[in-house]
């Protein structure tokens, strides 16, 4: 931890919030909610947390956004909640089994 206590970001809803703060308050932690981008990110600059929590299942395009942003600068960890991630996981993994790829290969002759 860089800090004395251990600090948290979280992008998402007050209910997310809310069942972060109950599980690291006994033991000194401190989190930090934003709704917006620019927040988040100032939030993130500002404070230096030792963790990102992205709730993509209340605000997926901030998560998506922000998520973005923190991996140009190599920011971790992160942990990002989500309820679809199962259903991408085999959705992406059918489109490149059934993705047909072709090469174009000159051939050689002697």
């Amino acid at each position: 931890m860089s800090q004395e206590r251990l600090v948290v970001l979280c992008v998402g809803d007050a209910e997310t919030e809310r069942w972060i703060t109950t599980s690291i308050e006994p033991y000194g932690g401190i989190v930090y909610r934003a709704n917006e981008l620019l927040e988040a990110l100032g939030i993130y600059v500002t404070y230096a947390p030792d963790i990102v929590v992205l709730d993509s299942r209340t605000a997926p395009d901030l998560t998506q956004q922000m998520y973005s942003h923190l991996r140009t600068i190599d920011a971790e960890p992160i942990l990002i909640f989500d309820d679809n991630s199962a259903r991408l996981f085999e959705t992406e993994r059918d489109e490149i089994l059934n993705r047909h790829m072709s090469f174009d290969v000159p051939m050689l002759v002697s």
